[in-house]
């Protein structure tokens, strides 16, 4: 692909933009481990290295790749180990960790609102200065963002109480394939600071009507079309997030010598008083946590962890 980096960086800004090698090999992995059969049949590397840090220079970036038909793919920090950050084409890595805005906060309509790019430890840490936390959040919390982990929809601490992150998010803005900013669900933003209204109300419209032709509802009722998808329906910018007052929390755990009371133990829990979160520690893992810290033998290969809200 013949890269015009001087375009790019006119519409991303000239230190958002990179096409080093080293930068391209850094952001064509996440956590994965690929096959070699994979290497076969993808590029595993990106053309260009994108940072945009507002929705306009992302908007003009997507309307850019669209024009000159250049695959893009949006990324956080790469913590997912399902490949959905790596490239198959080549083109755009759009890195949205510039983004990273805490927009909009109210503890009596228990909700925050933020950049993507935002890490969910860095969300945390604010909330909870506040007295507030989230219902649900990844493990990988320190380093995920909240685009990555909403766009997967994915499932995490607090879950087995609170459901996926989906049922968590009341409401998005999203950049779609064709350059349009939409607004899915209800958003909660500070009008004061509003600046994509126009653009917005002639995206919602436009989406409107498609939703309408395939007999669907309005966006503002259609909260999770683009949530969970990966980014292959639109790059998401910002999310509403439902808030909680802090838990308390009561920490456990256990250790069987087999993986089956293992289970039995973990469906009676979850059946019985429905934990924050659970998590297990399979044998192999134990086995090398165990010879890394020169741990004498203990009775137990699989342990269970968790949390109670303390009632």
């Amino acid at each position: 692909m013949k890269v015009d980096e001087q375009r790019i960086g006119d519409i991303v800004g000239a230190d958002n933009v990179s096409t080093t090698p080293e930068t391209r090999m850094i952001y064509s992995k996440d956590v994965t481990s690929l096959p070699d059969l994979a290497h076969q049949i993808i590029s595993p590397s990106f053309d260009v290295i994108t940072q945009p840090v507002d929705v306009p220079s992302l908007q003009n970036l997507i309307v850019y790749a669209m024009e000159n038909k250049i695959p893009i793919v949006p990324r956080g920090h790469g913590t997912s180990g399902w490949g959905g950050a790596i490239p198959m084409r080549g083109g755009f890595c759009v890195a949205l960790t510039g983004m990273t805005e805490i927009l909009y906060f109210n503890e009596f309509e228990s909700v925050v609102t933020v950049e993507t790019g935002i890490t969910w430890g860095d969300l945390l840490t604010f909330l909870k200065r506040l007295g507030f936390t989230l219902p649900v959040y990844p493990s990988s919390a320190t380093a995920a963002t909240v685009g990555g982990f909403v766009a997967s929809g994915g499932f995490g601490i607090g879950s087995t109480r609170y459901g996926d992150i989906l049922k968590q998010v009341t409401g998005i803005e999203a950049v779609l394939p064709n350059g349009k900013i939409v607004r899915l669900g209800k958003l909660y933003l500070d009008l004061k600071n509003e600046s994509l209204e126009k653009q917005v109300e002639e995206g919602n419209a436009w989406l409107s009507e498609q939703l309408s032709s395939a007999g669907l509802g309005t966006p503002e009722q259609e909260s999770k079309l683009i949530t969970g998808t990966y980014g292959t329906l639109g790059i998401i910018t910002k999310v509403s997030l439902k808030i909680i007052p802090m838990l308390e929390l009561v920490p456990f755990v256990c250790t069987f010598d087999n993986i089956s009371d293992l289970v039995k133990t973990a469906n009676r829990i979850i059946s019985k008083v429905k934990p924050y979160y659970l998590r297990y520690l399979a044998d192999n893992y134990t086995t090398k946590l165990r010879s890394l810290n020169e741990y004498e033998k203990e009775c137990g290969k699989y342990i269970l962890t968790g949390a109670l809200l303390n009632t």
